[in-house]
């Protein structure tokens, strides 16, 4: 079934696959029954519908990669409770970091800032990797009224990673990011050392 939901989703016959499931489903849950239904009404403008369901169902209940595609089918359909719902299932079930970001992106989306922010706050806590995409966002709640206070603490840890850098390396990118953020107080002042190291 989930395959069958795929293809109608692929081959824009979503709301006439909606009508097929509908007619065959059945009070008692079906996992793999379910979310077929759910791909292709989320696909078929029924997202508020499958919000419910994604609400009233378990982490366990829909197998992991089922759920991301519910995920990024909510996110196409810029269905945004519906990708915050399916994003929380994602991370609850497994906290990765790639979740995580997936989670505070959404949030971001549908104007969850603060959360998004302390979701972006724990995954950089736990990678590094993600620092270009947590600057955007930090850009975007900033744009929104909030922020400053992760603002002020992402300043901090660029610059102790200037500080930590050996004398002759420069520190090009770790401040663009402060300038970028209009960090200028922080910014500043390195770039003046940068300058003066490598006139």
């Amino acid at each position: 079934l989930p395959d069958y939901a795929r293809l109608a989703v692929m081959h824009g016959m979503a709301a006439d696959a909606l009508t097929r499931l509908e007619r065959q489903r059945r009070p008692v849950p079906n996992p793999s029954f379910d979310a077929a239904w759910a791909l292709v009404g989320t696909a078929a403008g029924r997202q508020a519908e499958v919000l419910r369901w994604v609400e009233a169902s378990q982490p366990e209940d829909v197998a992991p990669g089922l759920m991301r595609e519910l995920f990024e089918a909510a996110t196409r359909a810029a269905a945004h409770p519906l990708a915050v719902a399916t994003g929380l299932r994602m991370d609850a079930r497994d906290m990765r970091p790639a979740n995580r970001v997936l989670l505070a992106q959404s949030m971001m989306d549908s104007g969850r800032t603060v959360e998004a922010l302390a979701q972006w706050r724990q995954v950089r806590a736990s990678s590094r990797s993600y620092d270009d995409a947590y600057v955007q966002a930090l850009r975007m709640a900033l744009s929104r009224g909030v922020g400053t206070e992760a603002r002020a603490e992402f300043a901090q840890s660029q610059l102790a990673a200037i500080k930590a850098l050996p004398a002759d390396e420069r520190r090009d990118p770790l401040i663009q990011t402060l300038l970028d953020l209009a960090a200028y107080d922080d910014a500043l002042p390195a770039l003046e050392a940068q300058a003066l190291a490598h006139p």
